[in-house]
Protein backbone atom coordinates (compact mmCIF):
# COMPACT_ATOMS: atom_id res chain seq x y z
CA UNK A 1 0.00 0.00 0.00
CA UNK A 2 1.32 3.44 -0.89
CA UNK A 3 1.75 6.12 1.76
CA UNK A 4 0.16 9.51 1.22
CA UNK A 5 2.95 11.94 0.31
CA UNK A 6 3.87 14.29 -2.49
CA UNK A 7 4.86 11.73 -5.16
CA UNK A 8 5.39 8.01 -5.57
CA UNK A 9 6.80 6.31 -8.66
CA UNK A 10 5.83 2.67 -9.15
CA UNK A 11 8.41 1.00 -11.41
CA UNK A 12 9.38 -2.40 -12.75
CA UNK A 13 5.95 -3.91 -13.27
CA UNK A 14 3.49 -4.67 -16.05
CA UNK A 15 0.87 -1.91 -16.13
CA UNK A 16 -2.66 -2.87 -17.19
CA UNK A 17 -4.79 -0.01 -18.52
CA UNK A 18 -8.19 -0.13 -20.25
CA UNK A 19 -6.51 0.20 -23.64
CA UNK A 20 -3.08 -1.44 -23.38
CA UNK A 21 -0.59 -3.48 -21.40
CA UNK A 22 2.72 -1.73 -20.70
CA UNK A 23 5.71 -3.97 -19.91
CA UNK A 24 8.27 -2.37 -17.56
CA UNK A 25 5.75 0.38 -16.90
CA UNK A 26 5.93 3.48 -14.74
CA UNK A 27 3.03 4.91 -12.74
CA UNK A 28 3.35 8.25 -10.98
CA UNK A 29 1.00 8.87 -8.04
CA UNK A 30 0.63 12.28 -6.44
CA UNK A 31 -1.49 12.81 -3.33
CA UNK A 32 -3.30 9.53 -3.95
CA UNK A 33 -4.07 10.21 -7.64
CA UNK A 34 -2.47 8.74 -10.75
CA UNK A 35 -0.84 11.57 -12.69
CA UNK A 36 1.17 9.70 -15.36
CA UNK A 37 1.36 6.22 -16.87
CA UNK A 38 3.72 4.92 -19.53
CA UNK A 39 6.91 3.04 -20.17
CA UNK A 40 10.32 4.16 -18.89
CA UNK A 41 11.01 6.15 -22.07
CA UNK A 42 7.72 8.07 -21.70
CA UNK A 43 7.60 8.77 -17.95
CA UNK A 44 10.55 9.89 -15.83
CA UNK A 45 10.05 9.94 -12.07
CA UNK A 46 11.01 13.20 -10.37
CA UNK A 47 14.15 13.00 -8.22
CA UNK A 48 12.14 13.58 -5.02
CA UNK A 49 9.66 10.75 -5.72
CA UNK A 50 9.48 7.75 -3.41
CA UNK A 51 10.38 4.74 -5.57
CA UNK A 52 8.18 1.65 -5.22
CA UNK A 53 9.59 -1.45 -6.92
CA UNK A 54 6.76 -3.63 -8.28
CA UNK A 55 9.31 -6.45 -8.73
CA UNK A 56 7.85 -7.59 -12.05
CA UNK A 57 4.29 -7.90 -10.72
CA UNK A 58 1.10 -6.53 -12.25
CA UNK A 59 0.23 -2.88 -11.64
CA UNK A 60 -3.49 -2.23 -12.10
CA UNK A 61 -6.42 -0.54 -10.38
CA UNK A 62 -7.82 -2.40 -7.39
CA UNK A 63 -11.05 -4.30 -7.81
CA UNK A 64 -14.30 -3.53 -5.98
CA UNK A 65 -16.42 -6.60 -5.19
CA UNK A 66 -20.04 -5.87 -4.23
CA UNK A 67 -20.97 -9.40 -3.12
CA UNK A 68 -18.47 -11.18 -0.84
CA UNK A 69 -19.55 -14.03 1.45
CA UNK A 70 -16.15 -15.03 2.79
CA UNK A 71 -12.59 -16.15 2.30
CA UNK A 72 -9.75 -17.97 4.08
CA UNK A 73 -12.25 -19.81 6.27
CA UNK A 74 -14.03 -16.62 7.31
CA UNK A 75 -17.73 -16.18 6.59
CA UNK A 76 -19.21 -12.68 6.83
CA UNK A 77 -22.43 -14.21 8.22
CA UNK A 78 -20.64 -15.74 11.25
CA UNK A 79 -21.14 -12.69 13.44
CA UNK A 80 -17.43 -12.44 14.25
CA UNK A 81 -15.22 -9.51 13.30
CA UNK A 82 -12.24 -11.86 12.86
CA UNK A 83 -14.18 -13.82 10.21
CA UNK A 84 -14.82 -10.57 8.31
CA UNK A 85 -11.16 -9.60 8.71
CA UNK A 86 -9.99 -13.00 7.39
CA UNK A 87 -12.22 -12.43 4.38
CA UNK A 88 -10.88 -8.89 3.86
CA UNK A 89 -7.25 -10.06 4.09
CA UNK A 90 -7.84 -12.83 1.57
CA UNK A 91 -9.58 -10.57 -0.91
CA UNK A 92 -6.86 -7.91 -0.69
CA UNK A 93 -4.23 -10.55 -1.54
CA UNK A 94 -6.29 -11.38 -4.65
CA UNK A 95 -6.51 -7.74 -5.82
CA UNK A 96 -9.83 -6.65 -4.34
CA UNK A 97 -9.19 -3.34 -2.57
CA UNK A 98 -12.79 -2.67 -1.46
CA UNK A 99 -15.81 -4.88 -0.88
CA UNK A 100 -19.34 -5.20 0.41
CA UNK A 101 -19.47 -7.95 3.03
CA UNK A 102 -22.48 -10.20 2.34
CA UNK A 103 -24.71 -11.50 5.10
CA UNK A 104 -26.59 -14.53 3.75
CA UNK A 105 -30.21 -15.32 4.49
CA UNK A 106 -30.54 -16.35 8.14
CA UNK A 107 -32.71 -15.74 11.20
CA UNK A 108 -32.86 -12.04 12.10
CA UNK A 109 -30.77 -12.43 15.28
CA UNK A 110 -27.98 -14.04 13.22
CA UNK A 111 -28.13 -11.25 10.64
CA UNK A 112 -27.85 -8.57 13.35
CA UNK A 113 -24.74 -10.28 14.79
CA UNK A 114 -23.26 -10.40 11.28
CA UNK A 115 -24.03 -6.71 10.76
CA UNK A 116 -22.42 -5.79 14.09
CA UNK A 117 -19.23 -7.67 13.13
CA UNK A 118 -19.12 -6.10 9.67
CA UNK A 119 -19.65 -2.60 11.08
CA UNK A 120 -16.84 -3.20 13.59
CA UNK A 121 -14.45 -3.91 10.70
CA UNK A 122 -15.74 -0.93 8.73
CA UNK A 123 -15.15 1.41 11.69
CA UNK A 124 -11.73 0.02 12.58
CA UNK A 125 -9.95 -1.07 9.38
CA UNK A 126 -6.53 -2.69 9.69
CA UNK A 127 -3.54 -2.60 7.37
CA UNK A 128 -3.46 -5.59 5.06
CA UNK A 129 -7.25 -5.81 4.63
CA UNK A 130 -9.51 -4.84 1.75
CA UNK A 131 -11.66 -1.89 2.78
CA UNK A 132 -15.16 -2.97 3.82
CA UNK A 133 -17.45 -0.33 2.33
CA UNK A 134 -20.78 -1.66 3.53
CA UNK A 135 -23.12 -4.62 3.81
CA UNK A 136 -24.80 -6.62 1.06
CA UNK A 137 -27.80 -8.14 2.79
CA UNK A 138 -29.50 -11.18 1.23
Amino acid sequence: MLREQAMQAILNGTVYTPSRIIPRGVVLVEEGRIVAVGNAAQVTPPAEAEIVDAKGEIICPGLVDIHVHGGDGGDCSQGAAEAVRATARRHLRAGTTSLLATAASAPLATLWRACDAIVEVMRHPLRGEARVLGIHWE
